[in-house]
């Protein structure tokens, strides 16, 4: 699924302007709850020479607070789902409303696609979120979706190997397995083990 990119930077802008509003909304209570404090037992404190003038702190705090929004913003903005075949009307929705880029599978055989997308965002630390339905039902049987034409392990790991090159790993998790039987669980261990592995190394 693509996304043109004068939408997606009218999405992107719309949700930053959604965090600023939301952030500097947020520091307008607080002050609201915080000012009338100043002129009674905040000047009554006994402050070391190095406190900052009274003024200094609306213009800081506004700045700290339009620094969390764009920090929010940034990570908002820098999902990507990778290698998704089967994508249910609500799912199309969200990754449509919140342009959230999308890598297709095709793309994935060379894994300087998803690399490249990354990069784009600025990002230096990510979290990888590998649900295994993205793999093909011939590479791994206990899948709780099965859909065809998916990746093969090698690829996958491939992909994961590149992006632990390219940035940070901060966190990972593999959901989406769910073997039939113990047995059946055994003969994909291999697999698993493969791509926890290309998490790890």
């Amino acid at each position: 699924m693509s996304h043109n990119a004068p939408g997606r930077r009218a999405g992107d802008l719309l949700g930053l302007g959604a965090f600023i509003g939301l952030c500097l909304t947020i520091a307008a209570i607080g002050a609201r709850f915080t000012m009338p404090s100043i002129g009674t037992w905040y000047r009554a404190l006994q402050k070391p020479f190095f406190n900052p003038p009274d003024w200094i702190f609306g213009p800081l705090w506004t700045v700290l607070y339009l620094m969390i929004a764009f920090a929010g913003w940034l990570a908002w903005r820098s999902r990507h789902v990778a290698g998704a075949r089967d994508v249910d009307p609500a799912e199309a929705e969200v990754i449509a409303s919140r342009s959230i880029r999308s890598v297709s599978v095709d793309d994935l055989a060379s894994p300087d696609a998803l690399v490249a997308a990354v990069r784009a965002t600025g990002a230096r630390n990510i979290y990888v979120h590998i649900a295994l339905d993205v793999l093909d039902p011939s590479a791994v049987t206990g899948l709780a979706d099965l859909v065809p034409f998916g990746l093969s392990v090698p690829t996958l790991t491939s992909a994961v190997t590149e992006l632990r090159a390219a940035f940070t790993i901060v966190g990972a998790s593999i959901v989406g397995f769910s073997p039939t039987s113990p047995a059946a669980a055994t003969d994909d261990l291999p697999s698993i083990l493969r791509i926890i592995g290309a998490l790890t190394r």
